[in-house]
């Protein structure tokens, strides 16, 4: 009898699921939780995302990658480090890891650069790369633009998406961080937009109601 194995098309289950991602806000806030996230502590942190109508840039300051963090960083569905104790994170939120290429529902490419313990390490995924990927490939290469280069510079991680398919909307970014984030408006945490401090916003209450 043949022997038969599961087989998948890794290109076309991340571009599936990267499309739950075609709005930029969403996709920009998956990269702006993972800053929040991966640190020993939330106090402190600052991230600065620029945006036009070409690019998006999101930087933090907070732990940075090594070569295992960015392997699984670049794992599609990878484990969570987090919860093995191999990742510091104080809020342990990860399960499936899909928001990282979150990218690619509004936009082709792809870079990360990031600084940990002195070192240096800089990649890039881009649509054609995932679309080029043969069907039973159960990788897809990526472009190394830096490897262990020796830097003086602080932990922290850039991510650079550009060649956009939809601009972004830098009020609705805006109020969409100011939301998410006001439930840590007691913490150290500084996210701008263009420039613009995002401040920790309660919800809005359209109703209210008295039950006797």
């Amino acid at each position: 009898m043949t022997e038969l194995a599961m087989k998948g098309n890794l290109g076309k289950a991340i571009l599936q699921t990267s499309a739950q991602f075609t709005e930029p806000t969403s996709a920009i806030w998956e990269y702006v939780i993972n800053a929040i996230e991966y640190r020993e502590k939330p106090d402190g942190l600052r991230v600065s995302i620029t945006m036009n109508k070409n690019e998006v840039v999101i930087s933090d300051n907070s732990n940075g990658m090594d070569h295992e963090i960015l392997k699984n960083f670049f794992t599609f569905s990878g484990e969570n480090l987090a919860r093995k104790n191999k990742q510091a994170s104080w809020l342990k939120r990860g399960i499936n890891g899909s928001g990282k290429i979150a990218a690619f529902g509004f936009a082709d490419e792809l870079e990360v650069d990031t600084v940990k313990n002195y070192r240096r390490n800089a990649y890039k995924l881009t649509r054609k790369y995932i679309e080029n990927n043969p069907q039973d490939s159960q990788e897809i290469p990526l472009k190394n633009l830096k490897l262990d280069e020796k830097v003086d510079e602080p932990n922290g991680t850039t991510i650079k998406i550009s060649n956009l398919n939809s601009k972004p909307d830098q009020n609705k970014l805006i109020r969409k961080i100011e939301r998410e984030i006001s439930h840590w408006k007691s913490y150290d945490i500084k996210i701008t937009v263009n420039s613009v401090v995002c401040e920790p916003k309660q919800l809005d209450i359209e109703k209210t109601y008295t039950f006797q």
